[in-house]
């Protein structure tokens, strides 16, 4: 994905990284893993968001979410 500002100029770049097709097509949305990098545009990383697989037993949207692991910079 490209993040842009106001003016329509390129501020940074998001990349979801999966493990493959499979967790996409076959667990629901809220259990999935996701992992989402954020690079400025001299490709490096700004941030990074991770949420873990987890499929809770509980389908309630309160007592089902998840935390999600927010890095900034070089990890």
């Amino acid at each position: 994905y490209y993040i842009l500002n106001k003016s329509g100029q390129q501020i940074l770049y998001a990349m979801e990284e999966s493990d493959g097709s499979c967790s996409r097509q076959c667990c629901p949305p809220r259990c999935r893993q996701f992992d989402m990098r954020l690079l400025d545009n001299n490709q490096q990383p700004v941030l990074h968001l991770h949420r873990p697989f987890d499929c809770p037993v509980c389908l309630c949207p309160f007592c089902a979410l998840h935390p999600m692991e927010v890095t900034a910079g070089r990890e």
